[in-house]
């Protein structure tokens, strides 16, 4: 197993949302209709995780990859930022019960959450108490993981100067063996920092390189991000050559073929779906001329996320998927991935490597009147308005204060909610290329 370090310049961006306003009535009203019916299908009282609802399957995907050429294993990763325990001030989520806030309640939410799932591999950003609590806790539950913390270089008007906080890769021990790691340190002003593991099968011969990161949240300096996301490429492209390399062998014998190594990299970017981040992403991350054996095309595995006609197709039939056509070059990315009172929108990806995976189904994401069903500490909202001007009369207009509310809460423990995404492989033709239709 190798261990290296690396590092760069960096920076992020973000993409200020702003509340929908909608009748508080009518948002409860969903809420109960949801976790009524998620309890129902979860055959629970309701104290299991709203998150795990359903699976929901790609139709978009399925219909342009070959039966085929699909390989019968499959594998599913979970993103999640999950909030770092110094982070959650009651400055920032005025909103929260104290109960909620406090960090050993969410600890033990987020810890249910993620066993609910039941994920071969979890990527996990805003990774406090990873030694003491998360690392114990999901050993126990048949994970093994790696870790690269923050440094404490630069302070920061988010998380001071010390960082308790890092990025961490969690894979089933039974199902994955890890052959080497990489811990990406950004050179630049905001400590931050992406983990690499590559990742051999156990029972199927077949390698998988997941990536973890978590760029600057400040949106309106995107060069500083990107500076950020260059350097995560950089790293990728390196460590791909050098698995191809080292592992030609082995490769030779995966369903993928020897010339390719299936990629999943997950994180926090903090951009929207429609941010110079996300389109990198998808239109340049690793699309070089020169980059020969190693080029490769990203894609979210949400992109085509229609939860009312995938649900319909899920409750219906399978051959109801032949009909959810989505038209080309029209995504559907998720409304959100956090809520807050001051922002709901979408920040959290898995991209995956289009040449060798295909993505079968995906979490269902909770919708926004649920995540913002529970009430904060009374009057919080008319407090706010009065010293941060949400509202010029200093209050908010009777009956909107829950279009602020959002999470954590006492189910979500943290301000984002988990996506998952489930991935076949994609095999590779007799001349050792990869059908990618």
């Amino acid at each position: 197993m190798s261990v290296s370090l690396a590092g760069r310049p960096a920076a992020v961006c973000l993409g200020m949302g702003v509340a929908m306003l909608a009748s508080v009535s009518l948002s409860r009203h969903n809420a109960k209709l949801w976790r009524a019916f998620r309890c129902r299908r979860l055959g629970s009282s309701g104290s299991r995780p709203l998150s795990t609802a359903r699976l929901l399957p790609c139709a978009t995907e399925l219909e342009q990859a070959d039966p085929n050429k699909l390989s019968k294993q499959k594998i599913t990763v979970v993103q999640l930022n999950i909030l770092a325990s110094n982070l959650a001030t009651r400055n920032h989520f005025p909103y929260v019960l104290e109960l909620s806030l406090n960090w050993e309640n969410r600890k033990m939410a987020l810890l249910r959450q993620l066993e609910a799932l039941d994920a071969d591999v979890l990527c996990l950003e805003e990774l406090s108490d990873y030694w003491t609590f998360f690392k114990p806790e999901l050993q126990d539950r048949g994970y093994e993981s790696v870790y690269v913390k923050r440094p404490s270089i630069h302070v920061s008007n988010w998380s001071g100067e010390k960082k308790h906080d890092g990025c961490g890769i969690f894979y089933k021990k039974d199902k994955f063996e890890l052959k080497e790691f990489e811990a990406v340190n950004y050179h630049d002003p905001h400590d931050r920092v992406a983990v690499l593991a590559l990742l051999k099968m156990r029972h199927f011969a077949q390698f998988v390189l997941v990536g973890c990161t978590h760029l600057w949240w400040n949106a309106k300096k995107v060069d500083h991000q990107m500076a950020e996301l260059f350097e995560l490429e950089e790293e990728v492209i390196r460590m791909s050559c050098d698995v191809r390399d080292k592992y030609e062998r082995e490769l030779s014998g995966t369903a993928t073929g020897q010339n390719r190594v299936p990629i999943v990299l997950c994180g926090d970017f903090n951009n929207s779906p429609e941010s110079p981040i996300y389109e990198y992403m998808e239109n340049s991350f690793m699309q070089k001329p020169n980059l020969e054996g190693v080029n490769e095309a990203f894609r979210s595995a949400y992109a085509f996320y229609k939860p009312n006609a995938l649900a319909s197709a899920l409750e219906h039939s399978e051959d109801t998927l032949q009909s959810l056509k989505v038209e080309e070059g029209k995504k559907a990315e998720p409304p959100h991935t956090t809520v807050n009172f001051r922002r709901c929108w979408t920040i959290d990806y898995i991209w995956y490597s289009k040449s060798s995976l295909v993505p079968s189904r995906v979490l269902e994401i909770p919708p926004e009147s649920v995540l913002r069903a529970e009430d904060g500490p009374g009057n919080w909202f008319n407090r706010l308005a009065m010293s941060d001007s949400l509202n010029r009369s200093g209050r908010l207009p009777s009956g909107l204060h829950g279009n602020y509310n959002g999470i954590p809460n006492s189910v979500f423990g943290s301000d984002h909610v988990p996506i998952m995404a489930e991935f076949e492989f994609l095999c590779a033709s007799e001349d050792g290329n990869v059908d990618n239709k």
